[in-house]
């Protein structure tokens, strides 16, 4: 019987609809120029002045397509490179990716050449975060025709997991997490 099937096709198409995650690009991602490498060695209580000093061959490009996993008791230390081609400033959010990392710290450069920490994370107290929820994300602004580098540092106990995303327009972020996505 496929008197069903028209009323199928709209509810499958409803559904695909309400669940895509519209304007979330998976990083790195070629389209933007986003960049994402990985400290190679990782290592614990390691500040974020040391870090920024590490030389080039500190760091290893990290492909995508899978999450980025450290190990139990040792620091997941990301740099972030995000991209804007655009006229206009992006006010986006960079998302971890995974619920359950203990503590995600994000630094990012301000205009007056100072570093700012943003937090998030299971173990951090909700006014604490940079967004609210249980989401590990950050919002970053990427400046018109520039670029914005982003220093992530994930801990967890049982060993830190990330699969970084950005979405260059944080009102597609927040409206994915109204739908529970």
């Amino acid at each position: 019987n496929y008197a069903h099937t028209p009323k199928m096709a709209i509810a499958c198409l409803l559904l695909g609809f309400a669940g895509a995650q519209v304007g979330k690009l998976n990083l790195p991602d070629a389209t933007s120029g986003a960049i994402v490498e990985g400290l190679v060695g990782q290592q614990t209580d390691l500040p974020l002045a040391e870090v920024q000093r590490l030389p080039a061959s500190a760091w290893k490009s990290w492909r995508g397509g899978d999450h980025v996993v450290g190990r139990h008791g040792i620091e997941l230390w990301l740099r972030l490179t995000m991209r804007n081609h655009g006229d206009v400033p992006q006010a986006g959010v960079l998302d971890c990716g995974d619920y359950f990392a203990d503590r995600v710290e994000a630094w990012l450069e301000t205009n007056d050449g100072k570093w700012t920490r943003l937090i998030s994370g299971e173990a951090v107290a909700d006014g604490e975060k940079a967004l609210s929820g249980r989401d590990l994300a950050s919002p970053v602004i990427v400046p018109a025709r520039g670029e914005r580098v982003v220093y992530l540092r994930v801990t967890d106990f049982f060993g830190p997991v990330t699969f970084p995303a950005w979405w260059p327009d944080e009102r597609d972020f927040h409206a994915a997490k109204a739908r529970g996505l």
